[in-house]
């Protein structure tokens, strides 16, 4: 978001991110917890994309946006989202996902990151099986597997990024690029990450 030139929000449970979402470039910070400054942002988002996982208040977040604001998911809670009907009908938001992009678009998001110098925040762990296995159980149960690909799977990494943290742009990277473009953020828009997406952040500040 920060990278299209959006002004970024970042919305997390509590103040302990404040410094880190600062650091990404993020203009402001909101507190979920908070039900006054929930009140206070009340209608001030164009675009929402929300990268949490655990369980939280859709509907609170839905009711951020403007009228007819992009709210994207690429988080996936366990249990399906409640929204009342009174939110959609008043809002008419635009309620969206994302996983991940096609080739062309992953190639775009690369060169995207290579003109910005836009990687991944990343901990490096040592090639042990005792680290690996500590690794392994940190990213919940993730189903790694090795693959043989085709030519056409393949896509270039800029020279000005380093390998180890441009690979997780594949993942990370497209997942959060491709609504991002789809919806047209850019300078201007008022854009909420919800929970310290830092990759959507990222992106947001460059796209101007």
């Amino acid at each position: 978001g920060v990278a299209m030139g959006a002004h970024v929000t970042v919305i997390s449970t509590s103040e302990s991110k404040r410094d880190d979402a600062t650091k990404l470039g993020a203009k402001a910070f909101l507190v979920s917890k908070d039900a006054e400054q929930l009140k206070g942002a009340e209608n001030s988002f164009d675009f929402i994309i929300d990268t949490v996982s655990a369980q939280h208040d859709v509907a609170a977040m839905i009711n951020l946006l403007a009228f007819q604001g992009v709210y994207c998911m690429v988080g996936a809670p366990p249990k399906p989202a409640e929204i009342p009907s009174f939110v959609l009908l008043f809002k008419r938001p635009i309620i969206t996902g994302s996983l991940i992009g096609g080739m062309k678009e992953t190639q775009e998001m690369l060169d995207f990151c290579g003109k910005h110098e836009i990687t991944c925040e990343i901990e490096k762990i040592e090639a042990i099986p005792e680290q690996i296995n500590v690794a392994y159980d940190r990213t919940l149960k993730s189903d790694v597997k090795y693959r043989f690909v085709r030519e056409y799977f393949i896509c270039k990494v800029p020279k000005n990024l380093p390998l180890d943290a441009a690979a997780p742009l594949l993942c990370a990277g497209i997942t959060t690029y491709s609504p991002l473009r789809q919806h047209n953020v850019g300078k201007n828009t008022y854009m909420g990450v919800i929970g310290l997406g830092h990759m959507a952040v990222k992106f947001g500040v460059a796209m101007g």
